[in-house]
């Protein structure tokens, strides 16, 4: 108990006594039993009431509804328009967000994707570049320690960034609607090139190369590294059903002093489709 409590509690006890004493026994001459009784009853009135206005503790319980997001992403490359999905991704994404279920459970939020993600309710498809990765990235650093679901209309095609599979949390779940023509295309693409910033001169340096391949057919093709007009290297690669990634390493010779630029290529002579 504080000081000031028992500072309290003494005061009060002064003016129930005096409250008591001035209604039953000032300018008063009777010693009756009865007026005794009547004074303590009111000491213990206004005392009672006195220490109920000592430090009150007063409760007010608040609730508030604080809703899940719900990102609703959609892709704004212009790829979606060369699949004539624009206006199907439109319609989609007008249903989800206008849908009163999930506008009742969830905080429905509107955002778009191209080169990067951005906060948006209107789309005119014409980013240059598609990183999904981004997306994932994007909604981490906004909704840090929040668990929630998102919904990702897009093509699927990405033509920028890292393996978008590993940018998501794995406990957040990724709803996605894919737009255009979903079958499976040839595609072959140098997903990642290893060489070191610093070569001696007149000796040879590793450049390791990590090649890719999706289709469903056996494809043979022709892995090159050249510089200016000069092939440097070539050779063959086969892919098939079952074998869709190679692993090449390759020594250059550095022939030259100063920065050099050199160019991988991979390429087959069957038709690849091609998307931005």
């Amino acid at each position: 108990m504080t000081t000031t409590t028992v500072l309290l509690l003494l005061l009060s006890v002064l003016i129930a006594g005096g409250v008591s004493f001035f209604q039953y026994f000032y300018k008063t001459k009777t010693n009756s039993k009865v007026y005794w009784l009547l004074a303590f009853l009111r000491f213990v009135a206004v005392f009672g009431l006195l220490i109920l206005l000592i430090n009150p503790i007063l409760t007010r319980k608040s609730f508030e509804t604080i809703k899940i997001p719900l990102p609703i992403v959609v892709d704004n490359s212009s790829s979606v328009i060369e699949l004539k999905a624009n206006e199907s991704a439109l319609d989609v994404y007008k249903k989800l967000t206008s849908n009163a279920d999930l506008q009742d459970k969830f905080e429905v939020q509107s955002y778009q994707f191209s080169s990067e993600l951005e906060s948006s309710e209107s789309y005119d498809f014409k980013g240059t570049q598609t990183r999904i990765d981004g997306v994932g990235k994007g909604l981490k650093s906004i909704h840090k320690s929040i668990n929630h679901p998102t919904v990702i209309i897009t093509d699927g095609n990405q033509t920028q960034g890292n393996d978008y599979i590993y940018s998501f949390d794995e406990n957040k779940a990724v709803y996605p609607v894919v737009l255009g023509d979903t079958t499976a295309v040839l595609d072959l693409k140098i997903s990642q090139l290893n060489v070191n910033k610093y070569a001696f001169l007149k000796n040879k340096f590793p450049v390791e190369v990590f090649v890719n391949y999706s289709g469903n057919k056996n494809v043979n093709a022709t892995f090159s590294i050249s510089q200016g007009n000069t092939v440097l290297s070539k050779q063959n690669v086969d892919f098939s059903n079952s074998q869709k990634s190679k692993v090449i390493t390759v020594l250059l010779p550095a022939e030259k002093v100063g920065v050099q630029v050199f160019k991988a290529t991979i390429s087959s002579s069957e038709q690849e489709k091609k998307h931005v």
